[in-house]
């Protein structure tokens, strides 16, 4: 990654991270020396581990911070938990606050715990670089109980019969048509 002041392009993907940090020890990482420099930001969380998925997203407010940020950050050790992980970092797929915004909105991700959301700040002014609440979604979150329960069939030939009542040993299995009114 080389950057000579003609691209434009202000989001970066870090990747290698180790699982074991949070978006606390991440955020707190970066804002040693990047503090206010960046409008977005997201550590997605892999929820049945309760830990990262081993990558992150940046978004820088100016182009000219991604040339520093890859001298302190690329190919350089994680300071944690002793692990031999190397960062990498590339652009990412998706460019800028306002692509990342509209591309998590209406996400199930929003509803989820607070830190395992993806944070966005003030670009500009005087709250520049401060957390700002993420906007609500353009599409109504419907309520898993209104959603509808689609059922396919099920195909069975055999179906076990079970106890015979009268003796309570088991019965032998015989086939049932189970026909196909479904």
């Amino acid at each position: 990654m080389y950057w000579d002041g003609r691209d434009k392009r202000t989001t970066l993907m870090i990747k290698n991270i180790p699982n074991k940090y949070d978006q606390k020890m991440l955020l707190e990482k970066l804002d040693e020396k990047y503090q206010r420099q960046y409008d977005f930001f997201y550590l997605p969380i892999d929820f049945k581990n309760k830990c990262n998925v081993g990558y992150a997203f940046i978004n820088f407010i100016d182009p000219s911070s991604i040339a520093h940020f890859y001298q302190d950050f690329n190919q350089r050790k994680w300071d944690r938990f002793n692990s031999e992980k190397v960062c990498r970092l590339a652009y990412a797929r998706i460019q800028g606050k306002t692509a990342f915004i509209e591309h998590f909105r209406n996400s199930s991700l929003m509803y989820e715990d607070e830190t395992c959301r993806p944070l966005i700040f003030h670009s500009t002014g005087p709250l520049k670089g401060l957390l700002q609440p993420f906007p609500e979604p353009t599409v109504p979150r419907v309520p898993l109980e209104d959603v509808p329960l689609i059922m396919a069939p099920m195909p069975s030939p055999l179906v076990p019969v079970g106890l015979s009542p009268a003796s309570g040993t088991p019965s032998e299995v015989q086939p049932v048509d189970l026909g196909t009114n479904f």
